[in-house]
């Protein structure tokens, strides 16, 4: 699996009266805090149905360079980037026009060819000399979990918790406690929050009053 889906940061939960974004750049520390985020808040009063856009991750095939190897053997992160995506997804170097339409012409290994895990152990790719070298000699299979879905906002990624007021919930109670349960959380580096939707507009209402 070479990208995965990049959502637009308004298709999630914008209508929820609780909505709130946890951001940051490493999405391997900020998929985990907002689970213990999402079960903090769970347990406000006056809060229901609680959720997060995080659910959870997909295995993910990768080659996990190793630049040691690479600078010995001169070859660039670029290079293997470029080589993997071509020999994955194909490339388009042509075009072909009828009709006045254009048409990209595809270019692509067969299914069996395009498995780079099961493959690994064959792969080729070039050198800055133009000269092939074997995949496995500057990099490492590595089977994991990755996103299922990456959200952006501003080129940073998030995870959106959403929730609904219950019966006799108070917005303004469910924001103070949010906020209370928030403070007294240890952040990882580099993730903040954000209130979004209804809950921001209260917290601006508030402030200027």
């Amino acid at each position: 699996e070479l990208n995965p889906q990049v959502a637009d940061a308004n298709a999630f939960g914008n209508q929820a009266p609780f909505t709130l974004n946890l951001v940051g750049e490493d999405y391997a520390v900020l998929a985990p805090f907002a689970l213990k985020v999402v079960d903090q808040i769970k347990a406000i009063p006056g809060l229901a149905d609680v959720q997060s856009t995080y659910n959870g991750g997909k295995p993910e095939f990768q080659a996990r360079l190793d630049p040691r190897r690479m600078k010995v053997l001169g070859v660039s992160g670029e290079q293997v980037g470029d080589e993997l995506r071509t020999q994955v997804e194909g490339s388009t170097p042509a075009k072909f026009r009828q009709g006045g339409l254009d048409y990209f012409i595809r270019v692509r290994l067969e299914d069996g060819q395009r498995n780079l895990q099961q493959n690994f152990a064959s792969v080729l790719v070039p050198n800055q000399n133009g000269n092939l070298v074997r995949l496995s000699d500057v990099a490492s299979p590595v089977t994991t979990e990755g996103p299922s879905e990456i959200d952006r906002e501003n080129r940073a990624r998030y995870v959106q918790v959403t929730g609904q007021l219950a019966p006799g919930g108070s917005l303004g109670n469910v924001l103070n406690d949010a906020d209370k349960i928030l403070k007294g959380m240890t952040f990882p580096p580099g993730v903040t929050y954000e209130k979004v939707g209804q809950a921001e507009d209260f917290h601006d209402l508030m402030v200027n009053m």
